[in-house]
């Protein structure tokens, strides 16, 4: 039970991690809401999904060892980015609730 919910817990950082750095470029977050990002957000936005990648990928490996989290990771990689090019593709405001947060973070 805990390696299933440790393996959830890194595929859900890996689908925001991957949805950060999405939507990070300007051609998205504007399907996502209206407007685009600030320069400075966009590389907050994005170093912000990179380290949660990096969190998915030290749980697979903290949990499996090298070898096989190393393959894990990649298979939830994989994953996430599929999943996150379908919601950009048919229903990106489901991702709206990732731009609000940082929008109110950054203006504070």
């Amino acid at each position: 039970m805990a390696d299933l919910l440790l393996l959830l817990v890194a595929g859900a950082f890996t689908f925001i991690g991957g949805s950060q750095i999405a939507l990070s470029q300007s051609q998205y977050s504007r399907r996502v809401k209206d407007e685009a990002f600030a320069m400075r957000s966009s590389t907050l936005l994005r170093w912000c999904g990179v380290a949660l990648l990096c969190l998915g990928f030290g749980i697979c490996i903290a949990r499996n060892g090298f070898s096989f989290g190393f393959i894990l990771w990649l298979l939830l990689l994989v994953s996430a980015f599929f999943a996150i090019v379908l919601v950009l593709s048919f229903y990106p405001k489901t991702l709206k609730w990732l731009l609000a947060e940082w929008r109110q973070s950054i203006s504070r």
